[in-house]
């Protein structure tokens, strides 16, 4: 959702259309993910460590893979590059193509 946001503000700014162009972007992107996300004051520090550390010694296993909440929290580890995430479901929930 944040990265919606932020494009399209950056769009709403390149068209000239937006009534107060963002001065600066990374502060803006802080703001709207601690609203995003309500737990986001609790996580940021947590992200910020993890996004130091090499991706190959990070993994998460998240349990109960078939439950959306848990297939949201794998996206946002996927989008934030925090981890290499491992889920388990009680039954199949992705089709193969």
């Amino acid at each position: 959702m944040t990265k919606i946001a932020v494009a399209v503000a950056k769009a709403a700014e390149a068209s000239g259309v937006a009534a107060r162009p963002i001065q600066d972007m990374p502060a803006y992107l802080d703001r709207l993910q601690q609203f995003v996300y309500r737990s986001g004051t609790f996580m940021k520090p947590i992200f910020q460590i993890a996004k130091k550390t090499p991706l190959e010694k990070k993994r998460v296993v998240f349990a109960e893979g078939e439950d959306e909440r848990v297939l949201r929290a794998v996206q946002i580890v996927i989008d934030e590059t925090l981890a290499r995430p491992f889920w388990s479901a009680a039954r199949p929930c992705w089709r193969s193509a």
